[in-house]
This record gives structure tokens, C-alpha cells and sequence, in this order.
């Protein structure tokens, strides 16, 4: 039987191949199979059944059953899925014509996709964003450094900037990517790694080398720093002087037309001048520690879905499973983490094939002990990471080697716009969701007093004792609006009408901790009103809660510039929005025609129409404005603060003041009367400080640092400290000093020693300070060139620690 079987295979792999080539119609049915190979045309439908179920064929939905051989599909089509059963009504060439469409598609739409470039969740956003304005630099780019710790994924990013190229024109289809593995030349002579690069004359002939088989196109040379200082200085002489010539013929010269990307897996290399010169963008790629749970999540995935096709079955893994892969630590980064999942499913392997089971089912025991001991921070990360677990229906998450994982697009889909709320409420197209946003919007605008009925005040004192600690208390709307639902469903059910507007959610967005006080509410209003209200309440309380602290978090202050009769704030608001902050930059145009009336209600109606929760800051030289600021404050309840001075400088200095942590209309307010104050005041604090500074150097430092000069890097912690402050908008204390002072000299002391402190909050306060981590970590860049360290993240979260209290 089996002879038969493998005479109908040959014959449809033969007919599929020879009709693929033909462009013809595909397909052949049981009674002509029957006819071409004189076999009974039951036994023929039986065991093209078998081969179907075995997955070696693809048949048509409809009468007759069309079959034909898969391995030729894929051969001619690799890149492209072919299901196991083509829907009635479809032919194959349509489909596979619309499945390339679509891949075409997909490429076309970011081919960084893979890397989640989201401000909000991806370390590799900065990456991208320097990447992509280095490539798309006239006339054919900037020549990138990119460095970091080994195995981090340098070269397949340098390998996307090159798809980048493409998909922008900026390389034709027919340039060439070049990669050039410079560790395989470490050890040779300098001639012979310049004779690669450059080619060299024979004799005879001229052979080409690198640089010119690269000619238009991106030229990759992979960890460029094991290259010899020779070989070095020669390449960097090239590139400056934008010209090579071949070894054995040095009176001719070629021009360099390649886009050259340096990989390096040392970061000093940066500090070389002619780096800079040769290297104008330079890009640190992080490392998995420095990765979001989002992002360590998608790159497990990603892994698995590799895995699957790889093997060509479906894995099966449980949502705790998959936790302890993203939660651990793998030193190793990249390949460590493939090589832990790889291992896991090499063992889930074996399993299904004794068991003879359905799935490559993954479980505890398939993991590796490394990886369970290696798990940290579990509960700063653990949270987070069932956040957005919960976006998934079901226990277990499905990895074919026929198609993608739709979680995985689904988190894709979820990052593809650079705001994350937004993106989630495009993506999970739900009426329940839809229904609280528009609850929150009519919240926002709503004034109290019109909602203070004697109903609401019983509800309100009935559920404020379970809301008090949540999120919404810090927004009186957004907590009346979630109050007046209540009460609305309350009078609704009441009256004999349990009708809904909405249905159960389909995801789940909300976290665990709002379904737990959506459920208080629920079980609370039964005890006391004796009223049971439908489950689907649950959903939408603990949906409100959740899209309320987004609404809250989200929120910045906002700048309205105004002008009097000329456009100039209209210019002003066009070049600060250029420069995408956070913010949109408003403006507003008054007139003199106009009565003083109407001006002021148009600036009341513009605050109305901008504000966020935070209130307005005006820019304005209208003496107008300034003289009616009372005027203002009576016929509006928007909390706002002006400020006269309208250059560019300072409406820059407010706007980075209005989208810093923790910023609110008073530090505004006070940073712009302390930055009048701060000419005056500067030689006097700089004064007092360098007196305090010179008692701890001489009676504390002197007797306690054993490898650092005391006054040196006191005055130099003393010039970083003085930056921040600036940076940060803080004002100086003894007490901040002594304190930065102090633990900074002996950080540097412990990093000298490469004895650095760890800190298990470290992550957790980067995250969510990492405007104040780039401040300091900008600032910190000379006391490590200076003492020779390297200071790594969890020191600079200590660091950072000291400051938090003065925000």
C-alpha cells in the first residue's frame, strides 16, 4: 500500500510541478488520478486522503476535490504560506498572488517592525529614529558606528537599515550589502586585510575588493574593532579623504560610494576622534537587561515561531511557561535566549514523539534550570508582563509553522503607532472600550456643579471608601464620570430595564487589580442598595479605571502662544511642533478690532479646548493679556500660568520644563521666576557650595578615598552636580550636595574596582524615570571619561534616587 501511496504522490508532485511552470490550472481529482495510473478510483480517494492528512497535499473546498503537492508549491513559492485547503470559490494562483501582495505589503509598511519602535515601550525607538536620520541624510546617507555588548543583534539591525534603503529609494534594486567579518582577519597582516577592502593589482589585472563589489550600495564591516591599528588608521584615512587606492597600485584612485556601517563590541571605540569624523552617527544597540517586558516578550515569540517553522509542527506553550522565559536573565543576550528555547523544545520534542501527542507541548520540566534560577525582579516586572498577557484569550499560546502566531500581530498591531494608548483602542476594535472613551471625553468637559444631585452624592459616599486609593481619585471629572455611570445604571435597572449598550468586552485590557475593585463596586452596591447589577458591569468599571489611569498618566501640561495681530505665534507653535515634543504647541491669533471681551472669551475657549487635566501655560508679549490676568481667572476654571517672554530659547526651556517628571504649573510658574533670579543668585550659591565643598574634601574624602584625588573629583562631582540641577530645574541645597557628593565619589571608587552595587529597583526606576536616566547618564559622560569607569545602570538608579525627593 505503501508503493501505492507513493506512486499518486509522485504523479501529483509531477503534475503540480510541470502546471506551475505552465502558469495552467492547477489540480488534479481522484477519478482522473484513477485514469492516469489505472487504479481503482476508491483506493486512489483514500490515499490521497492519507497524504492530505499527512500534510504532503492541498486540496479545494467544492466538487471535484482538486489535490496537488505541496513541495513544488514551496519551491516555487518559498516565502509564501500555502493553507492545507484552498476555500471554495478561490483558485491557488489567486491566492498565492494575494498572500505576495500582502507580504509585499507588510515589508513595505516599517521594516523595523520586528523591533516594536515605540517611544513608550521599545529601547531600540532611539536606535531606529538616529538609524533612520542617518540613512535618509542627502545624498546617500551617513556612515553609522553601531556598538554595544556582544551578541545584542548589531548586525541584523545593520542588515534592516539596508532593507531601510531600499524601501526609500536610496539604494537601487540591484546595489549589493556587503558584510565583512573583520574577526576572521584579526590575526593576518595589515596588506592582506586592506588587499579585501581595497582589491590589489596582480600583475595582469585589477581584482576587485569590497569596497567596490559595494559600490552604491552599504558596505557591513562586523567587529570593525578587532581590526589592527594599521589596518585602522589606513580605512579611517580612506573614508576622510572619501577615496581608496588598490595594494600594488597606489597612483590610482577610486572614490568611496559605499554606506559604510562599523559594528563594534567595544563602546571606547567612540571615543576616537576619528571615529566621529568617519562615523558622524554613532548607536548603542541595548542588551536584552536593558529591554522592556514588551519587548523581551515579543522577542521570546518570535523565537518559538522560528522554532515551529523550523521543525514544521505546532508548539504549544502555557502563558506561566512563556513568563519564565521572558522574566530570566540570560547573560549570553540573544543567542542565550534562543539557545534556552531551542533546548526546551528539543526536550518537548522527544516527548511528543513518544507520546505520540498532537502539540510540541512545552512545559516546566522542559526548561532549563538556568533559566528558572536566572528569573529577577519578578515583583517590579510580573505585573507588567500579565498586563499584557491578559490581551490573550485562553491559557495556551499556539505557534504553527503555517502561519503566524496572532498574538504576536497582535502586539505588533498594538505597536504600530507611536502612542501606545491610541494604539491600543485602534487595534481592539470593542464596543465596550469605545463606550468608556467616550464616557471619559464627556467626563473631562463636565462641570461639577451640574452633576451634584443628591443621588450622585449618596453614590459617591458609597463608593469613595473603595476608590479612594485608586488612580481616578486624582481627577475629580474622570471620577464623577465613572460615578454618574453608576448612578444612571442604577436608576435604569430600577425602572424594569436591563438593557445594555454594550457587550462583554472581547479583551480584557484592564489590569487585574481594577477587575478586583470593579468587583468591590459591584458586590458593594448589592449589599447597600439591594440591587444585583449585570456582570457586563464589571467590565465596563474595571475598563474605565484602566483607560482613566491611562488618560491621567498621559497627560502634559499644554502651551498656547498668542499674538497680537501678526502671526508670530502661529511661527513660533509651527517650529516647536517640528521638534516633536511630547505636547502639540498651540497658537492663538487676537486682533485689535476686537473688544477686550471677546479676546479674553477666546482664550478662555482655547484653554476650554486644549487643556488636559494639568492646565495651560501662555506665552505672551501682549501687554493685553498680561493686564487682564484676573479677567481670566473669573471666566475660567482652567488652572493657567503666563509667561512674557516669547523667544525661542525660553518657550523651548518651558516646553522641556512642562514634559519633565513630575512637572506641574507651579514648578513652571517658580522656574520662570527663578530663572530671572538665577544671574544674580548663581556666584552666590557657587560661594557657599565651594566652601561646604572644601570641608568634606579636606575633614571626610581625604581620609576615605583610597584610589581618587579628593579635590578632583569633588570639584568634578561638583560641576556634574551644578548641570543636573540645571537640567532638572532643581534648586540647591547643602543637603543634595553632601548627599551627591558623598555617594558619587565612592561610586566612582567601587567602579574603579569593578566592584559595582547591584539594585534590584534599578530597572523599575529607569522605566519610569527615563527622561531623568538620560539627564543623568548625558551629564555622568565626563566623570567617566575623566576617572577611566565604566558606571553601569544600577548604580545610576541609586544616583537618580538622591534627586527624587526635590522633584
Amino acid at each position: 500500500m505503501d508503493k501505492k501511496k507513493e506512486e499518486v504522490y509522485q504523479h501529483l508532485v509531477q503534475h503540480t510541478a510541470k502546471h506551475l511552470q505552465q502558469k495552467g490550472g492547477l489540480g488534479r481529482d481522484a477519478l482522473n488520478i484513477s485514469i492516469d495510473l489505472q487504479m481503482d478510483r476508491s483506493n486512489v480517494s483514500r490515499l490521497l486522503n492519507q497524504l492530505h492528512h499527512e500534510g504532503r497535499l492541498i486540496k479545494t473546498q467544492g466538487r471535484p476535490t482538486l489535490f496537488f503537492a505541496r513541495t513544488p508549491l514551496e519551491n516555487e513559492y518559498p516565502d509564501v504560506h500555502v493553507p492545507s485547503i484552498i476555500p471554495k470559490g478561490k483558485s491557488i494562483h489567486s491566492y498565492l498572488k494575494e498572500e505576495l501582495e500582502q507580504k509585499n505589503e507588510l515589508t513595505q509598511a516599517d521594516v523595523f517592525r520586528q523591533y516594536l519602535a515605540n517611544r513608550n515601550t521599545s529601547s531600540m525607538f532611539e536606535p531606529i529614529q538616529r538609524a533612520k536620520s542617518a540613512l535618509l541624510y542627502p545624498p546617500q546617507g551617513l556612515n553609522v558606528l553601531l556598538y554595544g555588548d556582544p551578541c545584542v543583534g548589531k548586525l541584523n539591525f545593520a542588515k534592516s537599515m539596508y532593507q531601510f534603503c531600499l524601501q526609500h529609494e536610496i539604494f537601487s534594486r540591484n546595489s549589493r550589502m556587503v558584510v565583512f567579518d573583520c574577526l576572521n582577519y584579526a590575526d593576518q597582516e595589515p596588506e592582506k586585510i586592506l588587499s579585501k577592502l581595497y582589491g590589489h593589482y596582480d600583475g595582469s589585472h585589477l581584482k576587485k575588493g569590497l569596497l567596490e563589489l559595494s559600490r552604491n550600495g552599504m558596505l557591513i564591516l562586523n567587529h570593525m574593532d578587532s581590526l589592527s591599528f594599521s589596518a585602522l588608521t589606513s580605512l579611517y584615512n580612506s573614508i576622510i579623504s572619501h577615496s581608496y587606492s588598490p595594494v600594488q597600485l597606489p597612483s590610482k584612485e577610486y572614490p568611496i560610494r559605499s554606506l559604510i556601517i562599523g559594528i563594534s563590541n567595544s563602546e571606547n571605540m567612540i571615543l576616537n576622534p576619528d571615529i566621529r569624523r568617519c562615523f558622524p552617527m554613532q548607536i548603542h544597540i541595548p542588551c536584552l537587561r536593558e529591554k522592556s517586558i514588551q519587548e523581551m516578550l515579543v522577542l521570546t515569540m518570535q523565537y518559538f515561531q522560528e522554532e515551529a517553522q523550523h521543525i514544521d509542527k505546532t508548539i504549544r506553550i502555557s502563558k506561566g511557561a512563556l513568563s519564565c522565559f521572558v522574566m530570566s536573565d540570560y547573560s549570553g543576550n540573544l543567542p542565550h535566549l534562543h539557545a534556552e528555547i531551542k533546548q526546551a523544545c528539543a526536550h518537548a520534542f522527544r516527548n511528543y514523539l513518544e507520546q505520540e501527542a498532537l502539540f510540541v507541548n512545552i512545559d516546566y520540566d522542559d526548561i532549563s534550570t538556568q533559566v528558572l534560577t536566572d528569573i529577577y525582579d519578578v515583583n517590579e516586572r510580573m505585573s507588567e508582563l500579565d498586563n499584557i498577557l491578559h490581551l490573550f484569550d485562553g491559557e495556551y499560546l499556539f505557534f504553527s509553522a503555517l502561519k503566524q502566531n496572532q498574538e504576536l500581530e497582535l502586539l505588533y498591531d498594538l505597536n504600530d503607532s507611536t502612542d501606545k494608548r491610541d494604539s491600543y483602542l485602534e487595534s481592539i476594535d470593542d464596543k465596550l472600550i469605545n463606550l468608556c472613551i467616550q464616557d471619559i471625553n464627556s467626563a473631562i468637559s463636565i462641570h461639577l456643579n451640574t452633576i451634584r444631585s443628591v443621588m450622585l452624592k449618596q453614590v459617591y459616599d458609597l463608593l469613595y471608601p473603595i476608590l479612594q486609593k485608586s488612580p481616578i481619585c486624582k481627577n475629580e471629572n474622570l471620577l464623577y464620570g465613572l460615578l454618574l455611570h453608576v448612578s444612571n445604571t442604577i436608576k435604569r435597572i430600577r425602572s424594569g430595564n436591563r438593557e445594555l449598550g454594550f457587550r462583554k468586552g472581547e479583551y480584557r485590557i484592564a489590569k487585574e487589580d481594577d477587575y478586583e475593585c470593579a468587583r468591590n463596586i459591584v458586590e458593594h452596591i448589592h449589599i447597600h442598595q439591594d440591587l444585583q447589577l449585570p456582570p457586563e458591569e464589571i467590565d465596563y468599571i474595571a475598563t474605565y479605571l484602566y483607560l482613566s489611569s491611562q488618560w491621567i498618566d498621559s497627560n502634559y501640561i499644554q502651551l498656547l502662544i498668542i499674538s497680537m495681530e501678526n502671526d508670530t505665534a502661529r511661527e513660533y507653535a509651527d517650529y516647536l511642533n517640528s521638534l516633536s515634543f511630547k505636547s502639540e504647541i498651540h497658537w492663538l491669533r487676537l486682533h485689535t478690532l476686537s473688544s477686550l471681551e471677546k479676546n479674553m472669551t477666546l482664550i478662555t475657549e482655547a484653554m476650554q479646548n486644549i487643556n488636559r487635566g494639568k492646565g495651560v501655560v501662555i506665552a505672551t508679549d501682549c501687554s493685553a493679556v498680561t493686564m487682564n490676568e484676573q479677567m481670566l481667572k473669573q471666566k475660567s476654571d482652567v488652572e493657567f500660568t503666563i509667561v512674557t517672554d516669547i523667544s525661542v530659547k525660553t518657550l523651548m526651556s518651558i516646553v522641556e520644563k512642562m514634559e519633565s517628571l513630575g512637572s506641574t504649573l507651579s514648578s513652571i510658574q517658580y522656574f520662570r521666576q527663578e530663572s530671572k533670579k538665577d544671574a544674580a543668585n548663581v556666584s552666590e550659591t557657587e560661594t557657599h557650595a565651594q566652601e561646604l565643598l572644601n570641608d568634606i574634601t579636606n575633614k571626610v574624602l581625604s581620609e576615605s578615598l583610597v584610589f581618587l584625588n579628593p579635590h578632583k573629583v569633588c570639584q568634578s562631582l561638583f560641576n556634574v552636580l551644578i548641570n543636573i540641577l540645571h537640567d532638572l530645574n532643581i534648586s540647591y541645597t547643602d543637603d543634595l550636595l553632601i548627599k551627591f557628593i558623598f555617594h558619587s565619589g565612592f561610586m566612582i571608587e567601587r567602579c574603579i574596582r569593578k566592584e559595582p552595587l547591584s539594585y534590584p529597583k534599578a530597572r523599575g526606576i529607569i522605566n519610569q524615570y527615563d527622561q531623568m536616566y538620560y539627564i543623568m547618564e548625558k551629564n555622568f559622560e565626563i566623570i567617566s571619561e575623566i576617572f577611566n569607569v565604566t558606571i553601569p545602570s544600577s548604580e545610576m538608579a541609586m544616583i537618580m534616587e538622591i534627586f527624587l525627593p526635590y522633584m
